[in-house]
C-alpha cells in the first residue's frame, strides 16, 4: 500500500495558515480594542453627597465653591472635582463655566457642561469636572484655574465674583 504524502503535506500546510490567520486575527482585534479604548469620552455624574455638600458650602453666602481643589491619580485614570455655583444678582442671566489649565498638554482631557442659559436669581448649580491624566504627563503636580462668568447687559462675559478658583491633579 502506497500513502499519498503530497495530499498529507497539503493538508498540513493548510493547517498552519489557518492557525497563523488565526493569531494575525487576534492580534488585530487587541490592537484595535486598545487604540478604541483610548478614544472613548469620560464619564461620571455628581452623587447625592457631592450635591448636599455643595448645597451646604453655598449656603453660607459663597456664589462659587469647589468640593475638593486636589486629588491624586496616575496616568490615564480620570479625577473628578464638583463645582457648585449660583445666581446671587438678582435677575436671570446666562452664566459658563471656564477651565483653563496650566499646561496645554491638558486641554484635550478636560470634560465638563460650561454654559448655563436662564439661571433664575438664587438658583443653584452643580458642575461635574472631570480630568483624565494623560499618560505622557510627567510625575508632579498641575494646576487648573477655574472661573465662573456671567453674561452682562451688554452681551460680554464677566467673571462672577471677582476671582477664580484653583484646583490641583497630582500626577503620581
Amino acid at each position: 500500500m502506497i500513502m499519498n504524502k503530497k495530499g498529507f503535506q497539503i493538508s498540513i500546510n493548510f493547517l498552519v495558515m489557518i492557525i497563523l490567520a488565526l493569531a494575525m486575527f487576534g492580534a488585530g482585534i487587541t490592537i484595535f480594542t486598545k487604540v478604541m479604548g483610548q478614544g472613548q469620552d469620560l464619564h461620571g455624574s455628581l452623587t447625592q453627597s457631592m450635591t448636599s455638600n455643595l448645597n451646604n458650602m453655598m449656603d453660607d453666602g459663597s456664589p462659587f465653591v469647589v468640593l475638593n481643589n486636589k486629588e491624586t491619580e496616575s496616568r490615564t485614570k480620570t479625577v473628578q472635582f464638583a463645582i457648585g455655583f449660583w445666581n446671587d444678582l438678582g435677575e436671570t442671566r446666562d452664566f459658563r463655566v471656564e477651565v483653563t489649565p496650566q499646561d496645554i498638554l491638558w486641554q484635550d482631557y478636560i470634560q465638563y457642561f460650561d454654559e448655563y442659559d436662564n439661571v433664575e436669581p438664587n438658583e443653584k448649580k452643580h458642575v461635574l469636572l472631570l480630568i483624565q491624566v494623560p499618560k505622557e504627563a510627567n510625575k508632579e503636580q498641575y494646576h487648573f484655574d477655574i472661573s465662573v462668568e456671567y453674561k452682562d447687559d451688554t452681551g460680554a462675559w464677566q467673571v462672577h465674583t471677582g476671582k477664580k478658583k484653583r484646583i490641583y491633579v497630582v500626577v503620581k
